[in-house]
């Protein structure tokens, strides 16, 4: 990092009073970063000057982000440790620029990427002094190490958060780490609130059930089925409980994981059992009925107007935006190929069809999967293809089960009259 000499104090005697201070002070002052469509409020900062450094730190208010900056002197400072610094501004080296959320709330974390976002797009700030004007400009070369994706990342978290507390009228203590758990069931309550019913994608989930309450001779115990569940009316977050009201999980193309289980609900146990199913479809549909049964303008018009007053508090329009992306990644090459081998299974396809690597269809953007006929000897072709959602996980389209078998059908001669 560079340091940019600003326009030196309006009054040389500001300077002199600084001069009369040898290494410590307290002065109100404010960070400003260019271009930022809010003003970052005055705050008390401390300068601490060694002989051969400086550092500025300020006492975070209204739960802005707490800032360190460091300085290098090139030459020892005198006496008057201030003045000198101020002074000979140019030389100096920026060893370290800190920015931490100042507080564990969620609005300590809006505020602080709200920060980062601005001082990544400008490049820079200055350190403005109510009392001798502009102190020091940074410009951040290279750039500061910080990856703006993960940066959005967060921003899309936290401002999910928020707005979850709004709707629930709580205040959640955040810890030092969330659990990618924590972060599933923190999408998956905001999704419900705002959409009511919707699914995420996973390639299994386990409930805790009663032996009493299965049905060996339904599916998804007899056989690849549908299975719904009611999982509660609360939900924790953060040591917060949540009135959800009734949340229903449903799978559509589920496939008890283990034959163990019917040995257990055979054995007439009374105590409740895990039960892990595998969803071969990775589609898991929650339906929050409270919620479900609104109008949907009824259910965004709360959204809109979070949106709104993120606007009105000057964030910028980016990240205010970010609240209606998913946080959710996109389905990788790995996730795709565990979809398509699953529609194989409930599909009814003999292990000779087999899904290949997926490659991203050019015209539509989203993930295909050639579907291919495998002999044991190592022979086979194409013989169709899915089309997989790059985003949501679902089979857009794919080849009949007709074509498959008639192409398969084909196929296999060309190869037996080939041998």
């Amino acid at each position: 990092m560079t340091v940019a000499l600003l326009p030196q104090p309006a009054s040389a005697n500001a300077i002199t009073h600084w001069g009369e201070v040898v290494g410590y002070l307290q002065f109100p002052a404010r960070l400003v970063i260019p271009n930022a469509p809010f003003v970052i409020p005055e705050q008390l900062f401390t300068a601490v000057f060694t002989e051969r450094s400086a550092t500025f730190e300020n006492e975070a208010e209204h739960s802005w982000p707490k800032i360190v900056i460091r300085f290098a002197t090139q030459e020892p400072l005198g006496r008057h440790k201030a003045k000198d610094f101020l002074t000979h501004l140019s030389s100096h080296r920026v060893t370290a620029f800190l920015v931490r959320p100042s507080n564990d709330t969620v609005d300590a974390e809006l505020l602080y990427t709200r920060f980062m976002f601005c001082l990544l797009k400008a490049g820079g700030c200055s350190l403005n002094g109510s009392s001798v004007g502009e102190l020091f400009g940074i410009s951040f070369d290279p750039p500061l190490e910080t990856d703006l994706h993960q940066l959005l990342y967060r921003a899309k978290l936290y401002r999910k958060l928020k707005y979850i507390e709004r709707i629930f009228n709580v205040g959640f203590p955040l810890p030092k780490n969330i659990s990618p758990d924590e972060v599933r069931l923190i999408d998956i309550v905001f999704r419900g609130i705002t959409e009511g019913e919707f699914a995420i994608r996973s390639s299994d989930i386990t409930f805790r059930m009663f032996p009493s309450e299965i049905d060996l001779s339904k599916p998804p115990f007899d056989q690849i089925g549908e299975f719904s569940r009611s999982v509660g009316e609360e939900v924790m977050i953060f040591g917060q409980r949540l009135d959800t009201g009734p949340v229903i999980v449903k799978l559509n193309k589920a496939e008890l994981a283990s034959p163990r289980v019917i040995e257990q609900v055979r054995k007439g146990l009374s105590d409740p059992i895990n039960i892990r199913f595998e969803v071969l479809d990775n589609q898991i549909v929650h339906r929050f009925e409270a919620y479900a049964r609104r109008p949907r303008g009824q259910r965004t018009r709360r959204l809109t107007q979070f949106k709104h007053d993120l606007a009105q508090e000057e964030e910028p329009q980016e990240l205010v935006d970010l609240i209606d992306e998913p946080l959710e990644g996109d389905v990788s090459s790995r996730e795709a190929s565990q979809i398509a081998m699953g529609w194989t299974f409930y599909s009814n396809l003999p292990d000779r069809y087999c899904p290949q690597e997926p490659e991203i269809d050019q015209s539509t953007g989203h993930w295909r999967v050639p579907i291919w006929l495998v002999y044991a000897n190592g022979e086979g072709g194409h013989v169709g293809d899915l089309l997989i959602h790059k985003k949501t996980g679902v089979i857009l389209s794919h080849t009949s089960i007709e074509e498959l078998h008639s192409k398969a059908k084909a196929l296999a001669e060309t190869i037996l009259h080939a041998g």
